[in-house]
């Protein structure tokens, strides 16, 4: 995902948007919780993971994989 794309999305996932990103190393979704410079934590199955903005793309939808 390219640097302004990511930053909005971060920005929106900060002002309490539910916002996913679906991450094209391992093809898995989870919902955005913060972002950090060019990573972004994401919660996915009940846990935390830290994924870089170059394997992150915007996913609109909840995935089978996340669950709350």
């Amino acid at each position: 995902m390219d640097r302004p794309k990511f930053t909005k999305i971060c920005r929106a996932a900060m002002t309490g948007d539910d916002k996913y990103l679906k991450n094209t190393a391992s093809n898995r979704s989870a919902r955005l919780i913060s972002c950090l410079g060019d990573k972004a934590e994401v919660e996915i199955c009940g846990r935390h993971e830290t994924w870089a903005r170059s394997d992150c793309q915007e996913f609109s939808r909840q995935s089978d994989d996340y669950r709350i």
